[in-house]
């Protein structure tokens, strides 16, 4: 079999640590979906923490929180080296409709300390998170999750992928610029058992592993790790033997994920 193939493999879910906070709207849609299915098809992205023996959930948050509160005990990810130069690391930037920059950094103001406030800066119709230190690393991140839940619950926003993107000639538009993380800010967060808020994270990766479609009575059955794991292994190789593993370069959009 080759050896360029994803390494996928069925781990304990106690072994997960999250880097970012979940969305809501999407747990319930999830939970309903995965209720419904006979099979796993994407798996979630992990890189080992250190010599920790855990993993940092990269991409997939809402899929293993789902996994947990429904009541499994493993889940299949797809692990890979955080500090290869093959995956990337990008930011979301928001736009939240319906409130003026102007208006909204003074509800900032109200909500964050002092020494943080001067971590963001009003620019016109954008509001700009300036670039993490150390030496504020922690608090940062907690103003961070203040700022978003500002908006999450009460206005409509969009994912964008860059402040170049901005829909800003319309000056009752808000664009919040998030600071472009790195992946030692990643760890961090996960070590100290924080948070960043929903949808700013975003990990790119040649090579990720879609439509694995494993059986989930395989990872609801009480027998053990090891012998789940041999029959993952036997499903890859039998795609492989059958010619049914692609690997494709070029972007792709999905359409109802």
């Amino acid at each position: 079999m080759d050896k360029n193939l994803p390494n996928l493999k069925i781990v304990s879910l106690t072994k997960l640590v999250l880097h970012e906070n979940v969305d809501p709207s999407r747990i319930k849609r999830l939970s309903d979906k995965i209720g419904k299915d006979k099979i796993f098809t994407n798996p979630p992205l992990v890189s080992e923490i250190g010599q920790t023996g855990k993993f940092v959930v990269l991409d997939g948050a809402n899929r293993t929180t789902v996994f947990k509160k429904i009541g499994f005990r493993e889940i299949i990810v797809q692990i890979v080296d955080y500090q290869k130069s093959g995956l990337e690391l990008k930011t979301w930037n928001h736009l939240i409709i319906g409130i003026k920059a102007k208006d909204f950094f003074e509800q900032i103001k109200k909500s964050v300390s002092r020494s943080v406030i001067k971590k963001f800066r009003l620019n016109g119709n954008k509001i700009i998170c300036r670039p993490i230190e150390k030496r504020q690393f922690l608090e940062y991140i907690k103003a961070l999750n203040k700022i978003v839940d500002l908006y999450a619950n009460n206005y409509k926003f969009y994912r964008l992928d860059s402040a170049k993107d901005f829909l800003a000639s319309k000056k009752s538009n808000t664009l919040i610029v998030f600071p472009k993380f790195k992946p030692q800010d990643i760890i961090s967060v996960a070590k100290n058992n924080l948070k960043v808020p929903s949808g700013i994270t975003r990990h790119l990766i040649f090579g990720r592993a879609l439509r694995i479609d494993l059986p989930l009575e395989i990872l609801k059955s009480k027998k053990s790790l090891t012998w789940k794991n041999q029959q993952l292994n036997k499903l890859i190789a039998k795609r492989f033997e059958e010619n049914k593993i692609r690997y494709y370069q070029e972007s792709i959009f999905i359409f109802n994920d």
